[in-house]
């Protein structure tokens, strides 16, 4: 009789643990729930991707030409273009087992959660990621957690495929650490050097409840350098 008991306590465990487990690579977290059943109309989903689109030609004309620029950006903006207009102008852009990306701006941090499926298994996989400035024209992204529902899991097993492909689209990627974290490193330059020698520079990226700041501005220093590490690497 004991025997049995303890058979039947421990198929119950097993049962409990096999079901905990379902539960937690089943969950969403709230905000990535909260952006995918957002009833708001069409048109006004529309009119924010059309001005999230404006507002990033704008910056680019601005880098080329101005002195100085800033632009904030809100994540309902972008959570609207990625509704919108990722899937029918820029679907292949994405790795074949992703679809349906969300963000969400926090103080100093970015929330980022999207489908994803490998074989019959299908949920939702989550990152909060801190960005700042790592140096000219060097934008970090230190991954604090990256989870499959609310189990963690390696950031190299999530997006491994997508920082591939971009790398062979043409970005400039390379991983590093921070203590114990992951940081991916993207590195870009403005080819648009004015008569004057001064390039763009990227100087700062602030996030802020619901919105981003990214700023910037025009320098001789940063074109020298450039050409400095150009004529290096061709030697």
């Amino acid at each position: 009789m004991n025997r049995k008991r303890t058979g039947l306590g421990l198929v119950g465990a097993v049962i409990l643990i096999v079901a905990t487990l379902g539960l937690s690579l089943k969950h969403e977290p709230a905000f990535y729930k909260a952006a995918l059943s957002d009833k708001a109309p069409v048109e006004e989903r529309r009119e924010q991707a059309t001005r999230f689109e404006q507002t990033t030609l704008q910056l680019v004309n601005e880098i080329r030409f101005e002195d100085r620029w800033s632009h904030e950006i809100s994540d309902d903006m972008v959570n609207a273009w990625l509704a919108e207009d990722l899937p029918v102008k820029f679907g292949d852009s994405l790795p074949p087992n992703v679809s349906a990306p969300r963000v969400k701006f926090e103080k100093g941090r970015l929330l980022l959660a999207f489908q994803a499926q490998r074989g019959a298994w299908r949920g939702v996989v989550s990152s909060r990621i801190r960005p700042w400035v790592a140096g000219p024209n060097q934008l970090a992204l230190e991954i604090e957690s990256t989870r499959i529902g609310l189990i963690p899991v390696p950031v190299e097993e999530i997006v491994g495929d997508l920082v591939k492909k971009l790398a062979n689209s043409g970005w400039r990627l390379e991983w590093k650490t921070s203590g114990k974290r992951d940081v991916l490193v993207v590195s870009f330059d403005s080819d648009d050097i004015s008569s004057e020698g001064e390039r763009a520079v990227l100087e700062s990226v602030e996030l802020e409840p619901k919105l981003l700041r990214i700023s910037g501005r025009r320098s001789t220093e940063s074109a020298a350098l450039s050409r400095a590490g150009s004529e290096t690497g061709t030697r």
